[in-house]
């Protein structure tokens, strides 16, 4: 009777710290599991960040896109206007060299 109840002891003290691994793997398993909510979280929120600077550099990229093509624009408007006058100059100093030679 003695040998059974001291298997029965030894038994019961297995179980009780089989029951004291299974509390503390339950405790591990619910702290990663809180951490993993945390970092998804975290991430949640990197990426919103992201998101939101990505859209940012997206509508400056196209304002300076924008901008450039404004001034492409106006480079070519000018160019047109420096070979006009450039035209003119030349018509102008002809006109000058004719009544030149019509006044001798």
């Amino acid at each position: 009777l003695s040998i059974v109840q001291s298997e029965r002891d030894k038994i019961h003290m297995e179980l009780e710290d089989t029951k004291k691994n299974l509390e503390t793997t339950e405790m591990n398993v619910d702290n990663m599991t809180n951490q993993l909510k945390l970092k998804d979280e975290q991430l949640k929120v990197k990426r919103e960040n992201l998101e939101k600077t990505k859209a940012q550099l997206q509508t400056d990229l196209m304002n300076k896109e924008m901008t450039l093509t404004q001034l492409t624009n106006e480079r070519d408007t000018l160019l047109t206007d420096v070979k006009q006058f450039e035209e003119q100059l030349s018509e102008n100093h002809q006109q000058i060299e004719k009544l030149e030679m019509e006044l001798k």
